[in-house]
């Protein structure tokens, strides 16, 4: 869909909307990026297509502002605060918003009111709901089987709490240091030394000084 930033908006009145995303919407002064919310919403085109037609003015209107480094270190930033709450965002278009939001092109607010709607529509799924292809939370792998324990009896709340602050916080320690064949496209830290050390972390087997210094050491012998 072609669409230029001279595009009217229509009034900010009772359109049938969800009050709270309306609300939202008003935070928002990208004339052109409201009109892709309001056709999504409307039913005129499809949650991906919204996307799509997003990122395609985004890349030609927008400039990014951070170079790639200081993306990747917010990025992990956001993870570690979700992970501090056992949560990962999985979901490419969810995490290709975060990067745009972390490189300068887009601000949180419009980053907002596409998620808000994607939530009120249904796209997004809550952890309860049957989970399909599109749009999920899941839980950070390597806490799944802490917070199991927890579920059982066997760790307490309050050292998994522990547990899971080291872990992330290890976790970041190693997204600063490693090079970029330590991740995946979305970002997600997946050389298998670093995450075997994580998850021991997770399970009470290393504290997060002993697993910070073996990975450190190991990334050293990776440059």
């Amino acid at each position: 869909m072609e669409r230029n930033a001279t595009d009217s908006s229509p009034d900010d009145e009772d359109r049938g909307v969800d009050p709270v995303l309306a609300r939202m919407e008003q935070k928002v002064t990208d004339p052109v990026l409201r009109g892709i919310v309001r056709d999504f919403v409307a039913g005129g085109i499809s949650a991906g297509d919204a996307l799509d037609d997003a990122r395609a003015y985004m890349d030609v209107h927008r400039v990014a502002t951070a170079d790639p480094d200081e993306v990747s270190r917010r990025v992990s930033f956001a993870d570690g605060a979700l992970g501090a709450e056992g949560l990962a965002v999985t979901d490419p278009d969810a995490r290709d918003l975060a990067r745009r939001v972390a490189d300068g092109t887009m601000t949180g607010d419009e980053a907002v009111l596409f998620l808000a709607a994607l939530v009120d529509s249904g796209a997004l799924l809550s952890q309860d709901a049957d989970r399909d292809p599109g749009y999920t939370v899941d839980s950070t792998p390597m806490l799944n089987e802490l917070y199991a324990a927890v579920d059982a009896g066997t760790v307490s709340r309050a050292e998994a709490s522990l547990r899971s602050r080291e872990a992330f916080r290890v976790d970041r320690a190693f997204r600063r240091a490693s090079g970029p064949e330590a991740f995946d496209a979305q970002l997600e830290l997946v050389e298998p030394t670093l995450t075997a050390l994580l998850l021991q972390i997770a399970r009470g087997e290393l504290s997060g000084e002993q697993a910070l210094e073996a990975g450190l050491s190991h990334i050293a012998t990776l440059a």
